[in-house]
């Protein structure tokens, strides 16, 4: 466990702030990722490394920020949303029927990456497997909102809730124009606050 006090963790927080202050790394890295990596430098000098190398560990910290280039899919499962068609846009997101099909072929995807990475067989059989079962098969028959974006993990769910909050914003509202009155139902996030509609019906 380490502990910052007076000057230099007035150092850490003016380091930290300038990281999260560039949009362009905002907009990529959650502030727990940013933390973690000024994290990581401070615990190598601590461990030994030379102080007067902590300029070259800031720059390499710097280009690998500004290379990342990952895109991430994010799927957000949705309650309340029943589709008659495969998928409908909404901007960046979009409304998806997760058919067999298409997660047959997101778990081929994922196989094919895993199948070229450097790890054994016996671990690439085992993450595979983890991945089918937590991450593809319940999404199965589900309506989800997918989401694009080139940005650590944690910060694409991030910013994959922001929009798919904005789109349920936008049916919420629709709602009661298109369709006639109805029960209450619920449109959101599974596992999220939901808000609950005077209309029902289905979309589209």
């Amino acid at each position: 466990m380490y502990y910052l006090l007076d000057d230099a963790a007035d150092s850490y927080q003016d380091l930290y702030r300038r990281f999260l202050g560039k949009s362009e790394w905002r907009a990529k890295f959650s502030e727990k990722y940013i933390a973690d990596a000024i994290h990581t430098i401070l615990s190598q000098i601590w461990d030994g490394e030379d102080p007067t190398n902590v300029p070259m560990l800031v720059e390499d910290l710097v280009r690998t920020l500004d290379s990342y280039n990952e895109e991430q899919a994010v799927y957000v499962p949705l309650v309340g949303v029943a589709m008659g068609i495969e998928s409908v846009q909404f901007g960046r997101i979009t409304i998806r029927l997760m058919t067999d099909e298409k997660v047959d072929e997101l778990i081929r995807e994922h196989e094919a990456k895993i199948r070229a990475s450097s790890l054994d067989q016996e671990t690439q059989e085992r993450s595979l497997q983890r991945a089918t079962q937590a991450l593809y098969e319940p999404l199965r028959k589900k309506v989800v909102a997918e989401y694009r974006v080139v940005a650590e993990p944690t910060r694409a769910q991030e910013r994959a809730e922001d929009e798919v909050h904005r789109v349920l914003d936008l049916l919420r509202y629709a709602i009661p124009h298109i369709f006639k009155k109805g029960v209450s139902i619920a449109v959101g996030m599974v596992g999220g606050s939901q808000r609950a509609s005077e209309k029902s019906g289905s979309y589209p």
